[in-house]
């Protein structure tokens, strides 16, 4: 029987500017938080993702902001969030075992507990169909005979601990916490951001599944195909680095590697002229289909000295905007589909038919 399961059940207690809130998600369908300023909507999320430990994804550390507080009291001093679990099936919900029958999880819970000494601390619970925190124990019971004699050995007897959220990992969802700052910033930086991670998750469902697809009126059986392909591509990166590559300090004087270094330089440069030359070109046929273009590395090598100022910005119309690119470095011109500005359906007005 798989696991399959949904989150069924929210409840939150002194978290932020939350009291107390209970919320039944809805089955098979998104949820639309809408509302004011300062409502809540962040925090019914960040409470979702901290309840989820993470979720793999999120990170969350507890801070004094975290405890709800009103205005006529002290704050408070625990906060909780509990997520229930729901499915068809009791066989269908995640499930952990230690000595004994494996005992189904009904929820999760989270807490936070700011203590006297001013520490901040947070645990975290799997839940059992009574709503309590299940435990298990890896060792039996020592039989009477042996309790006396091996009272002093620490690692034998019946020890009973929590539950913890590691041990269903593997069937937890992935959390996306998707705010303005991160997803600006998985637009920039390469395998950094939430829209990176969700592309990894589905090419990652694309190298576990088998399916095929036509190419040539051939079958190609995948993802043995795109492995194939990555291999080549890796090899092919490692056989032929970026032109720039080894030229960044300059060997001595009259000897045949500085001959060979400055052969080198002049053929990129050489390179370098004719990409400038064809620059406006290149500009000219993205603006015409009312498209911006941006300047992305494609790896983590070394940034390339001539195009690395233009690396993550934006193109724009003039000429001077446009970076030197050449053949030998990995940055390439990311087109972005938008909507046509003034100026250029003016340029495409006056261009001569």
């Amino acid at each position: 029987m798989p696991v399959q399961f949904r989150l069924d059940k929210l409840h939150i207690s002194n978290f932020r500017g939350v009291r107390a809130l209970d919320l039944s998600l809805p089955a098979g369908h998104p949820m639309h938080l809408i509302g004011s300023n300062n409502a809540g909507k962040s925090t019914v999320l960040r409470a979702i993702a901290f309840a989820l430990r993470e979720g793999g994804f999120h990170q969350y550390d507890v801070v004094p902001f975290d405890f709800f507080r009103a205005a006529s009291s002290d704050g408070a001093r625990e906060f909780e969030v509990r997520l229930a679990l729901a499915a068809e099936k009791e066989t269908m919900l995640p499930a952990v075992q230690g000595v004994g029958q494996p005992i189904f999880v009904y929820g999760v819970r989270a807490k936070g507990k700011a203590l006297k000494s001013g520490r901040m601390e947070k645990h975290f619970n799997l839940l059992d169909r009574n709503g309590e925190a299940i435990t298990v124990s890896t060792r039996t019971t020592l039989k009477d005979s042996l309790k006396a004699e091996l009272a002093d050995h620490s690692g034998v007897g019946w020890n009973q601990t929590s539950a913890r959220h590691d041990h269903i990992r593997d069937h937890l969802p992935e959390v996306m916490l998707l705010t303005p700052q991160n997803i600006h910033q998985s637009l920039f930086y390469w395998k950094t951001g939430p829209l990176n991670r969700l592309a990894a998750m589905l090419a990652q469902r694309f190298l576990d599944e088998k399916w095929t697809f036509t190419y040539g009126e051939k079958p190609v059986k995948m993802p043995d195909g795109i492995r194939n392909a990555h291999k080549f591509l890796s090899t092919a990166v490692d056989a032929f680095p970026p032109g720039w590559e080894g030229l960044r300090c300059a060997p001595p004087p009259h000897t045949p590697e500085a001959d060979a270094y400055h052969l080198r330089k002049l053929v990129l440069f050489d390179e370098w002229l004719d990409m400038r030359a064809r620059r406006p070109a290149l500009l000219a046929h993205y603006a015409r289909q009312g498209m911006r273009a941006r300047v992305v590395r494609q790896d983590e090598r070394a940034p390339c000295p001539a195009c690395d100022p233009f690396t993550a910005g934006e193109v724009g119309p003039e000429l001077e905007a446009m970076p030197p690119f050449h053949p030998g470095c990995r940055c390439v011109l990311v087109a972005i589909p938008a909507a046509r500005t003034t100026r250029t359906r003016e340029r495409a007005r006056s261009r001569p038919r």
